[in-house]
């Protein structure tokens, strides 16, 4: 596992060493990079791709450091709105860096995000024009949904509004058929919003999926090995 270094978040990846020049490249976000990289069941998708020729990067996400309770993290994101933003403006600032000086190569790099991942990807991605494919695995499609956040102050920055940014990409979302935690329909809708874009917008036949399968977990809101797996093929594939 490599670091980049001097960067304003953490960055860990696996993978050929920078030094090795420009890799397609995928991004995956979870919890903590090392945990998400490395830990069970966080790493199966990681784990489906170690051996191809593909640096996969993580990014430790706000209040999941060392030391830190992760099940506490969207409590303080709801507390912490700013530092939520201002994490991502630094990660976008970090991206750009690595593909200013050559390490990414332009239309080759991937997102995976996992649950409020998810949520960290999709604003990435339509920040990035360099971003080819979005997979999210029971991905956070609707802030509100969560009950830290259903005041609605954050609404400005609900997914909904980056779908005229993220239409023309391929995009992939998988979700049970009864996930409470982040709600089926809200990314039904989600889906369902992208697509008529993409229509409008003259796109015939747009590149955006939806699986729902049996749901598994607290609040239905888990995801089975075979389902990481197959977003990480699917997303390696759009390469």
């Amino acid at each position: 596992m490599h670091h980049v270094e001097d960067a304003a978040v953490e960055i860990l990846f696996k993978g050929s060493p920078l030094s090795e020049g420009p890799k397609p490249a995928i991004f995956y976000f979870a919890i903590s990079a090392e945990d998400s990289l490395s830990q069970d069941p966080f790493c199966q998708p990681i784990d489906h791709l170690e051996d191809r020729d593909v640096r996969l990067i993580s990014i430790t996400l706000p209040f999941h450091e060392k030391g830190l309770d992760p099940y506490k993290a969207i409590e303080l994101w709801a507390k912490n709105l700013k530092l939520l933003i201002t994490f991502i403006d630094n990660c976008e600032i970090e991206i750009r860096k690595l593909l200013d000086s050559g390490h990414l190569v332009p239309g080759k790099i991937g997102m995976m995000g996992l649950s409020r991942g998810g949520l960290i990807a999709l604003h990435l991605a339509a920040r990035i024009p360099e971003i080819a494919s979005i997979c999210g695995f029971a991905p956070v499609t609707q802030i509100s949904a969560l009950s830290e956040f259903s005041s609605g102050f954050a609404d400005k920055y609900e997914p909904k509004h980056l779908i005229d940014k993220l239409y023309a990409r391929k995009i992939r979302f998988y979700i049970g058929n009864h996930d409470t935690r982040v709600l089926t329909r809200s990314c039904y809708e989600w889906i369902e919003a992208a697509t008529d874009c993409a229509i409008q917008n003259g796109i015939s036949s747009p590149n955006i999926e939806l699986t729902i399968s049996p749901s598994i977990g607290r609040h239905g809101h888990g995801t089975a090995k075979h389902t990481f797996e197959a977003g990480a093929e699917w997303t390696l594939n759009t390469l």
